[in-house]
């Protein structure tokens, strides 16, 4: 699960081995490689968080697609990545051309 950065998915795995093992190296060095991961994932996801709040959308797609990077089960990366796609997919939308009015037609003359 750590190979394919997925977090979740590791600490489940991890928490089962330490809880039958509570001395095992390798699960231990594994749990502080997973610990150091999620702190880099939250530290992403608070500048992604920041930059959404303030509608800096392609900040929030950067910062939340690098916290994918960290840990691919991240819901809340993934739900930001889609809400900043669309918001930049708003804001780079061509804007409606308004209706022209017809000119006024001058009166035909009367004969």
């Amino acid at each position: 699960m750590l190979q394919k950065n997925n977090l979740a998915g590791a600490e489940a795995r991890l928490s089962a081995v330490l809880a039958t093992q509570p001395k095992n190296r390798d699960a231990l060095s594994m749990r502080a490689d997973l610990s150091t991961r999620e702190q880099q994932r939250d530290a992403s996801l608070d500048i992604a968080r920041a930059c959404a709040y303030m509608s800096h959308w392609t900040c929030a797609w950067h910062n939340a697609g690098n916290a994918m990077v960290f840990d691919s089960s991240s819901a809340e990366a993934r739900g930001i990545v889609a809400q900043a796609m669309h918001e930049v997919q708003l804001e780079n939308a061509p804007l409606s051309a308004p209706a022209v009015a017809a000119p006024p037609r001058e009166p035909s003359p009367h004969h």
